[in-house]
């Protein structure tokens, strides 16, 4: 621009008055476009940012969700696994008896099996033992 100003005051008053005039619409065509760029470029950075802010409140949300079914489906699964360690445990029963025991107590031959083994051939709980 200094160079244009130059070349200008060695010209004649009509021609710098012409050319300074053009200059300067030059001049703030220019400003205009750069403002216009600062602003779009403003915008554009202001949608992005509360794009990733909305994504990142999204990705929150379903983090959140996916750790409480977790955490439902764990706490489902805690009863679960007691009623099959239960189930798994190993209890005492007596050929001619009826009931099954935690330990051999009493007089007579025992043979251990699970709880649900001897369930399903008819045996109940021990009184003493549970």
């Amino acid at each position: 621009m200094a160079a244009a100003d130059s070349a200008i005051n060695s010209l004649s008053e009509d021609s710098k008055e012409n050319y300074s005039t053009r200059l300067s619409n030059v001049k703030e065509k220019y400003a205009k476009q750069e403002k216009d760029n600062a602003d779009k470029a403003a915008k554009e950075k202001a949608q992005a940012e509360q794009a990733a802010k909305t994504q990142a409140e999204a990705d929150k949300k379903v983090q959140a969700e996916a750790d409480k079914h977790a955490a439902q489906e764990q706490a489902a699964q805690a009863p679960q696994a007691l009623v099959d360690n239960n189930n798994s445990a190993t209890v005492y029963i007596t050929p001619t008896g009826k009931r099954y025991h935690t330990h051999p107590h009493g007089n007579g031959s025992f043979s251990s099996t699970t709880i649900e083994n001897a369930e399903a051939q008819g045996y109940t709980p021990c009184e003493k033992c549970y």
